[in-house]
């Protein structure tokens, strides 16, 4: 018997009477204006396999007695109301296959009972106001393949634990308080295919365990406290396309390695501490829509191999140290909105090929020791919001396209530079 009411625009509260159907196995009640709490009764729906709450307005906490649904296999709970404790009652529900209460206000901890459900496949807690440790016994649910923990307050280690679970394929817990090192376990997870733990508090080096997840495809470790190099291993993750490591006090070289990463569309690794110089290599990832080394200490020229990457939409170098002139194979990349090469030492005339590039919005170029005059072909560039040109050393004839007045945002670092008649 199902109950399927799912978009109807139902008001009011969920009657008690629910509990009366006793041969209801489907309830699905998503997406209306239900409000007020979950009814206890529910659990009297013994033959219930799937409750199916989600986006509604419903508060109030959790009933323990949901615990007691033994033929349970789906709870959707998400979008809703409701705040209060996890109930650790939930871990007595043996046939539990995906519990989903994200998108609410519950609070406290994850309760270490729901390691006892063995069957659980997907488990979704994000964007809650959960605190405590992520529990080790999640390490027993050997069937899981996806844990959303985003947007809480959970603080201590990720446990080393979640390294047995062999069917894991996604494991997120963004914008935490996750402190520790990134246990080296997570490298026996070789269906990971999305491992997010970016905007916590996290310590130490990337384990070069990581390097051999054939399958990881999204790599968010960004805004923590990670140190130390990148490891050369990491070419050999062959199927990266997100790579997110920016905002920690990493160190070294840049790998030449990172060439190897046919698949990857996102690079950003700014706000760290790498030395030396951009390999060229990152020139051979012909897919690369977005690039953004900024702020670190890179030294050296900028590979002219750059401009074979015509798919580019952002190219972020800005607060480095790079110097030699900017290459004129950057005209190539004229899918690009974004190019910021500004507080560098770069030398040497603005390419007059930097003209093409007529999706920009945005052109970064000051602070620099760029010398010559302003190109007349940048006036091609009539999508312009952003045009950053001083400081810089141009000679005392250069005046500015007509065009630049229309420009919102005209910076020239404080040096009067006319505009051509």
């Amino acid at each position: 018997m199902e109950l399927t009411l799912q978009n109807k625009g139902l008001t009011g509260v969920l009657p008690p009477q629910l509990g009366d159907l006793a041969r209801l196995e489907i309830l699905n009640l998503e997406g209306n204006q239900l409000t007020g709490p979950i009814p206890p009764e529910l659990a009297e729906l013994t033959s219930l396999l799937h409750l199916m709450l989600s986006g509604n307005r419903l508060s109030g906490r959790i009933p323990a007695e949901l615990g007691h649904m033994a033929d349970l296999e789906v709870l959707r709970l998400s979008r809703n109301d409701l705040s209060g404790p996890l109930p650790s009652e939930l871990g007595s529900l043996p046939n539990l296959e995906l519990f989903a209460a994200n998108t609410n206000s519950l609070s406290g901890p994850i309760p270490p009972e729901i390691g006892n459900l063995t069957n659980l496949r997907a488990l979704y807690l994000n964007e809650n106001q959960l605190t405590g440790p992520i529990p080790p016994e999640l390490g027993n649910l050997e069937n899981l393949s996806g844990i959303e923990l985003n947007s809480n307050n959970l603080n201590g280690a990720i446990p080393p634990e979640l390294g047995g679970m062999t069917h894991l394929a996604s494991f997120t817990a963004r914008f935490n308080q996750l402190s520790g090192p990134i246990p080296p376990e997570l490298g026996n997870l070789e269906n990971l295919s999305v491992l997010e733990v970016d905007s916590n508090q996290l310590t130490g080096n990337i384990p070069v365990e990581l390097t051999i997840l054939q399958n990881l495809g999204s790599l968010f470790l960004g805004s923590n406290q990670l140190t130390g190099p990148i490891p050369p291993g990491i070419g050999n993750m062959t199927s990266l396309r997100r790579l997110e490591m920016g905002n920690n006090q990493l160190s070294g070289a840049v790998p030449a390695e990172m060439g190897r990463l046919t698949n990857l569309r996102y690079l950003h690794l700014s706000h760290n501490r790498f030395t030396g110089e951009i390999p060229r290599e990152l020139g051979d990832i012909a897919g690369l829509r977005g690039v953004n080394l900024s702020h670190n200490e890179l030294a050296g020229e900028i590979p002219p191999e750059l401009g074979h990457l015509t798919n580019m939409r952002w190219l972020t170098l800005a607060g480095n140290s790079l110097g030699g002139s900017i290459p004129v194979t950057l005209g190539n990349l004229e899918m690009l909105v974004m190019l910021v090469l500004s507080d560098n030492e770069l030398t040497g005339p603005v390419p007059p090929e930097l003209g093409r590039l007529t999706n920009l919005t945005e052109l970064r170029l000051g602070g620099n020791q760029l010398s010559g005059i302003v190109p007349a072909q940048l006036e091609e560039l009539t999508q312009l919001a952003t045009l950053q040109l001083g400081p810089n050393r141009f000679s005392p004839g250069s005046c500015l396209p007509a065009s630049f007045r229309n420009i919102p945002t005209l910076d020239l670092g404080g040096r009067d530079i006319p505009f051509c008649k």
